[in-house]
């Protein structure tokens, strides 16, 4: 009987902490699991500001380099231009100016396709900043929404889904035009979808709106590659 309390005694302390209290190991294996949560959260956020920052840092050289292709467009169509007049004004002065004039016009007519001011759509309010420059922006589709247990669209193009929703008083006006009062928490839900959903429309702008970029800068390249040549030539 003495062996069997003294057995029970010591594993009731072994069981205590260093200061008595029962649940010490399990009370620090929980704290180290939610330590470990914590770190993971930290690491996540901070993995995702970086990637953020490194996302607007390329569109910001994107933009540069558009701006840049521009610059160098107007300065080579402005150097054309002024050895056309210089030519002409040579052959006025030897009087050959009518042959002159005419070699002067084709060289101008094949430089003379300047490519639009893409700078003008770089520079817009927060609706416009990730407008396509070349006009491929993509249609955002009506939202399916689950509205009282129904798959409903709503929004989208002319109004394509003709369900409405007022997003602050929670009226709801179905495909029939009948009238309902949405619940606080059925809102809510609606909200946190249309969110979500907004979120994904806008980040599927924003890869468009890169292309376009891309298409824009390679499209300026050719066309300053053929102007350069049309400046020797002249």
């Amino acid at each position: 009987v003495k062996d069997i309390r003294r057995i029970t005694h010591t594993m009731s302390k072994q069981s205590r902490g260093s200061d008595g209290s029962l649940g010490s190991d399990f009370e620090e294996e929980h704290e180290d699991e939610d330590e470990r949560r914590h770190r993971n959260r930290e690491r996540n956020k901070e993995h995702a500001r970086k990637t953020r920052v490194r996302k607007k840092e390329h569109l910001q050289r994107l933009k540069a380099r558009v701006a840049e292709l521009e610059e160098e467009s107007n300065r080579l169509q402005q150097g054309i231009q002024e050895c056309s007049v210089a030519s002409i004004l040579l052959g006025l002065s030897a009087g050959t100016a009518e042959g002159t004039g005419k070699q002067n016009d084709e060289i101008i007519c094949s430089a003379s396709s300047p490519s639009s001011n893409f700078g003008v759509y770089l520079v817009g309010g927060k609706r416009k900043r990730f407008m396509s420059l070349d006009g491929e922006d993509p249609t955002p589709p009506p939202m399916e929404l689950n509205i009282k247990g129904q798959i409903t669209l709503v929004g989208g193009p002319g109004n394509e889904g003709k369900a409405q929703v007022n997003w602050k008083t929670g009226v709801y006006i179905d495909e029939q035009e009948k009238r309902q009062q949405l619940t606080k928490s059925e809102l809510e839900a609606l909200r946190r979808e249309r969110n979500r959903m907004h979120a994904k429309m806008t980040r599927d702008r924003k890869k468009c709106f890169i292309a376009s970029l891309k298409r824009v800068i390679s499209k300026l390249e050719d066309e300053n590659q053929q102007l350069r040549e049309t400046l020797e030539q002249s």
